[in-house]
């Protein structure tokens, strides 16, 4: 059975970026902060999202307002195992395990889960974003009443990105895209983290 990740009180301390991915999450770790999960970054991002008026959300709140795209890295990877799915992982201490060390993890600890391939990519209703395995993975079934609040503020269809296909095992680094004016929230995990427009939440410890 599939473990998901926990919600729990979290503190935002600043946002990193814009930057590409390694550069971002180093800042964190360098500053003494948390990497942020993708269950961590979208419970941020509704709180945002509600207290926009809020000192100490203004200045995040402003930055996603006045882009008609944000760019947010997550610390939970993917890392592809052919022709059988993809281990979700939340890399909060930018390990770089393999599929080995991965499938050890998978049974005992809550920071990995695998989601085998079958799972929708591309454009979807948020009823089958909601549904989507890989999603599930990612923000853990305690998070999805929060998923569906951002992606319903968002109102345009979701949007699924992963590597399916591959010969061998590949790390792909993770971003949610919150795109106001066409796409809506997108779970972006194809993509190597080399794109330097990207944001991240630095959470306290």
């Amino acid at each position: 059975m599939m473990t998901q990740p926990k919600s729990n009180i979290i503190t935002l301390n600043e946002i990193i970026g814009p930057e590409d991915y390694q550069y971002v999450m180093q800042q964190i770790s360098s500053k003494g902060l948390i990497r942020p999960t993708s269950a961590q970054t979208i419970t941020l991002l509704d709180k945002i999202l509600q207290n926009k008026d809020d000192p100490v959300y203004m200045d995040i709140a402003s930055k996603f307002m006045n882009q008609a795209a944000f760019y947010l890295w997550t610390a939970t990877e993917h890392i592809s195992k052919p022709n059988e799915g993809i281990f979700v992982f939340d890399n909060i201490q930018g390990e770089d395990l393999s599929i080995d060390q991965l499938t050890q993890l998978d049974s005992k600890n809550g920071r990995v889960r695998f989601v085998s391939y079958g799972f929708k990519t591309k454009n979807q209703s948020i009823i089958e974003f909601m549904n989507n395995p890989l999603v599930i993975a990612h923000f853990g079934e305690e998070a999805m009443p929060i998923v569906e609040k951002v992606a319903r503020y968002l109102k345009f269809e979701p949007f699924i990105s992963a590597l399916l296909q591959s010969e061998k095992s590949e790390r792909r680094y993770c971003a949610l895209l919150l795109d106001k004016t066409t796409k809506g929230l997108a779970l972006h995990g194809a993509g190597q983290g080399t794109g330097k427009d990207g944001y991240a939440f630095g959470i306290k410890k």
